[in-house]
């Protein structure tokens, strides 16, 4: 298991090799979520939702972002690696990578590299 995240209706979950997963009973149940991912590309690990953009970190490009819940996925550019953390900041996200730290302000379109 990758990591778990909660937006109020839904658990989201990354399997490490497996993608991601999405569950509207509470975990009883989970649906696999990876259209638009590659998995071959393994280690997906955490979520941000923000402003109906859920971010997925992990994989190649380093990351995913859906504007419908998880139905679907497209990486609009890459990252210097897999984001193993988001974290928001007053109008930022920032993402944490194993060569550096990224910024994006509109919700993962594009990023720019901080250290």
């Amino acid at each position: 298991m990758g990591g778990v995240y909660s937006d109020g209706t839904y658990l989201y979950a990354s399997g490490i090799t497996t993608g991601y997963f999405r569950s509207g009973d509470h975990g009883d149940t989970w649906t696999a979520i990876n259209d638009g991912l590659d998995l071959r590309n393994t280690g997906y690990f955490n979520f941000l939702l923000d402003g109906g953009v859920l971010l997925a970190g992990g994989g190649l490009p380093g990351y995913a972002r859906s504007t419908d819940g998880g139905d679907t996925w497209s990486s609009p550019t890459s990252l210097p690696g897999p984001a193993y953390a988001f974290v928001k900041s007053g109008g930022a996200i920032y993402a944490g990578t194993l060569a550096d730290v990224v910024k994006t302000t509109d919700l993962g379109l594009s990023w720019t590299t901080l250290a």
